[in-house]
């Protein structure tokens, strides 16, 4: 997947030719602006990696040979370069929007469990399934 971020001065013609050679390469092509770029990005790539870490940060040391393929799954990116990372976070950013979205789904899940609300605990979570499952494998 290419993302072709054309601004008002891309000439049409150059985001025609861009967009024919990443498929003439096999990839496929979507048009964003930078900015939705962006907002995209922050919640496909930026959002994961702080939840990965919280879910790794939050372990205590005494539990991590208990750990197995769900935990190592979901934490694998927090394996990442901290000081790249803290670059990407510093300093914040409108498109970082996604860390609002992240604390309020949270917030929910977490409200749910407290509240014995299963109806709603179980909405959130086949909707987060729904999410994922249309992504595939």
């Amino acid at each position: 997947m290419v993302v072709v971020t054309p601004t008002s001065q891309s000439r049409a013609e150059d985001v025609a030719a861009l967009r024919g050679f990443w498929s003439s390469l096999g990839a496929s092509t979507v048009e964003m602006t930078p900015e939705e770029h962006d907002r995209a990005v922050a919640v496909t790539s930026h959002m994961p990696h702080l939840v990965a870490s919280a879910i790794a940060g939050a372990t205590p040391a005494e539990y991590v040979t208990l750990t197995a393929g769900g935990w190592l799954d979901t934490t694998r990116i927090a394996a990442g370069d901290p000081n790249l990372w803290r670059q990407i976070f510093s300093p914040p950013r409108e498109s970082d929007g996604g860390v609002v979205a992240i604390r309020s789904d949270v917030g929910q899940l977490a409200s749910a469990i407290e509240a014995g609300d299963a109806a709603a605990l179980e909405r959130l979570l086949t909707e987060g399934k729904r999410i994922r499952d249309a992504v595939g494998s």
